[in-house]
C-alpha cells in the first residue's frame, strides 16, 4: 500500500523525518515509479550514514540506492551501490538477494 504509506509519511512534520521514514518514503515513491524516489533514497542514506545506531542497517540504504539508481536507468552506480550494499551486509538471506541483484544488474551493464 504504498499510497497510504505516502499519506502517513507526508502528515510526519520536517523536522520529525528521519532517515527511516525517508527510506520507507523512497520505498513507497519507487513502488508508484516516481522519480523523486532517487532524491528521497539519498537523503536517507545520508541520514543514515550520520547515525551510529543505523550503521548495521546500512546495506538496506545501498540496496534502496542501488533499486533507485536501477529504475531512474543508472545501471553502473546501481552497481556500485550494490557492491556497497554488499560490503555492508552482515549475511544470511538478505546477502543472498543482494548477490543475485548484483548478478543481474551486471549483466545488464554488459548488454
Amino acid at each position: 500500500h504504498p499510497n497510504r504509506a505516502l499519506e502517513v509519511i507526508n502528515e510526519v512534520p520536517a523536522d520529525k523525518l528521519d532517515h527511516w521514514l525517508l527510506y520507507r518514503r523512497a520505498e513507497a515513491e519507487l513502488a508508484l515509479g516516481m522519480s523523486k524516489a532517487l532524491a528521497t533514497a539519498k537523503d536517507a542514506l545520508a541520514g543514515a550514514q550520520e547515525d551510529l545506531r543505523a550503521k548495521k542497517n546500512l546495506a538496506a540504504y545501498f540496496d534502496m540506492m542501488s533499486r533507485c539508481l536501477s529504475a531512474a536507468g543508472e545501471t553502473k552506480d546501481a552497481v556500485d551501490n550494490t557492491r556497497l550494499a554488499l560490503a555492508h551486509c552482515s549475511g544470511g538471506r538478505f546477502q543472498r538477494e543482494l548477490t543475485n541483484r548484483l548478478a543481474s544488474l551486471e549483466a545488464a551493464e554488459q548488454s
